[in-house]
């Protein structure tokens, strides 16, 4: 995890965690394993009602949700 933290929107405090994998090449996919351990990382530390997951490439050029 890269970042963690708890945001305030109203009365509503929301805590956000920030993940950054670093294994996807530039032009290519990322190994298989690789990318489902960082799944397998990030599901473990979500709560089972924790809202979406947000994803996002590197420069911000493609976003999709889990």
């Amino acid at each position: 995890m890269l970042w963690s933290g708890v945001v305030l929107q109203g009365q509503q405090a929301r805590r956000l965690r920030h993940f950054h994998y670093l294994e996807w090449p530039d032009n290519g996919v990322p190994d298989k394993l690789s990318m489902l351990g960082f799944v397998e990382l990030v599901r473990d530390q979500i709560p089972a009602r924790g809202g979406p997951i947000v994803v996002h490439c590197r420069l911000v050029q493609y976003t999709d949700c889990l």
